[in-house]
């Protein structure tokens, strides 16, 4: 079965697009089939890709509507269904809406190795959506208080769909982002999420960097951060907690698509 990873977290600015951007390239240049899906309507993922400031090609609002299109190919071993800001309208569809992409992507998805869902930063239609089509969800947690807050809220919503309208998602983990171990704040909440979520937080952990910025540029397409910046900090934060999230879902490549060296 394809793992469906929805990278979710109702507070912007915790890095979703910055980890699904560099998790799918990382992967795809390990030789796994990776399939990303924009479900913001800002597009910030699309754009990293295409440079178009709004998506009109492998719309994945194609998808709600059932319409069987295939995705953007957009570097060796991965595609890409994107997003504009007419995303927006599933949130008109009522409860039929929540199960559109689930019902959409599953004709498809037994081509790929994962999918990696970038969700909106909303607990909304869109984000139920992503929680009833996916198996695993990933929270990018940056150790601030407004972040470390609203962690309770996401994961109370979780367990809802999972008791009403997903029993098979599971929990994958919090992947702490943007760390500062120089400030006494970031430890000290780091420590609490630590502390509460225990097993669930990934061991590994990335640190603040601007560096991160960079695999956003359209000459990095087919680069993750650990190509970008292979000797700085954050490259070798990165590949950790990208090994770690492997491991953790047994992730083998059934497709013998060779990786990039």
């Amino acid at each position: 079965m394809t793992p469906i990873i929805a990278i979710a977290n109702q507070k912007g600015g915790v890095g979703k697009t910055t980890t699904t951007n560099n998790l799918g390239k990382y992967l795809a240049n390990k030789g796994f089939k990776v399939l990303l899906i924009d479900l913001d309507p800002q597009g910030n993922l699309s754009y990293t890709f295409t440079g178009k400031a709004i998506a009109d090609e492998a719309l994945i609002l194609d998808i709600y509507d059932g319409k069987k299109i295939p995705p953007l190919n957009v570097i060796n071993n991965l595609d890409l269904y994107c997003a504009n800001s007419e995303l927006t309208t599933i949130s008109e569809r009522g409860d039929n809406g929540y199960f559109q992409l689930k019902e959409g992507i599953e004709g498809i998805i037994s081509e790929y190795d994962i999918v990696l869902i970038d969700c909106l930063p909303t607990l909304s239609t869109g984000l139920v959506s992503a929680l009833v089509a996916a198996t695993h969800v990933l929270i990018p947690a940056a150790p601030n208080d407004l972040s470390s807050q609203g962690l309770h809220d996401l994961i109370g919503r979780i367990q809802q769909i999972q008791r009403r309208m997903n029993a098979n998602l599971d929990l994958l983990g919090l992947i702490l982002t943007a760390v500062e171990d120089n400030t006494k704040s970031s430890k000290e909440t780091e420590l609490l999420i630590r502390n509460t979520y225990k097993n669930y937080v990934f061991s590994a952990k990335t640190r603040k960097s601007i560096d991160m910025l960079q695999s956003h540029n359209k000459e990095n397409n087919s680069k993750d951060i650990t190509r970008i910046v292979p000797k700085k900090p954050i490259s070798q934060d990165f590949k950790e907690f990208a090994e770690e999230f492997i491991n953790r879902l047994n992730l083998t490549t059934h497709k013998n698509i060779k990786s990039v060296g």
